[in-house]
């Protein structure tokens, strides 16, 4: 994930899912939500981003429902969910172009 935020894109949970070869993730499954958060969490403590906004769903090009509570969770302002995840998005491309220069 973090090499998709540095070239600023994104990924989709079906292809992230299938890069994990450790583990067998369905990229709609709990766990695989609960690995997502978690990386989230981390990078939040660390420096400040929500990693996980660069995986998005390939219908819509958003994060699911999860993301978006763990933000509000984090005591982020998410009032407009689109919105919100512009500037995530912005925020995971631009710290980790940075920590890639």
């Amino acid at each position: 994930m973090a090499r998709v935020a540095a070239a600023g894109s994104t990924i989709t949970y079906t292809q992230l899912a299938a890069r994990i070869s450790a583990v067998n993730y369905a990229p709609n499954g709990s766990p695989f939500s609960e690995l997502l958060c978690e990386i989230s969490r981390a990078t939040h403590h660390k420096c400040g981003v929500l990693l996980s906004a660069v995986v998005v769903h390939q219908d819509d090009a958003l994060p699911g429902a999860g993301f978006f509570q763990l933000a509000r969770e984090l005591g982020r302002d998410v009032e407009d969910d689109e919105m919100f995840h512009q500037i995530a998005l912005r925020e995971a491309h631009d710290e980790y172009s940075r920590s890639r220069s």
